[in-house]
């Protein structure tokens, strides 16, 4: 697994949303490193993002899409 990636494949290229999957114990470094750096998603395509991951239409989204593409 990549702990790094984005959504520009699988939602849309105009999103420009990234992440990072990290280990707990590296969140302290990491938010006293870069947490201050503001983002530059907008903050209601991450509400929408967000709302879409947790509803678990994202998954169920891609799924669909591996079974039409037989993968």
């Amino acid at each position: 697994m990549t702990p790094f990636n984005t959504f520009s494949k699988t939602i849309a290229p105009s999103l420009r949303a990234g992440y990072m999957v990290l280990p707990e114990k590296l969140l302290p470094l990491y938010e006293e490193t870069v947490g201050f750096y503001s983002c530059t998603v907008p903050m209601l395509e991450q509400y929408f993002l967000a709302e879409w991951l947790d509803s678990g239409e994202f998954e169920r989204t891609i799924n669909r899409v591996r079974n039409t593409q037989g993968l």
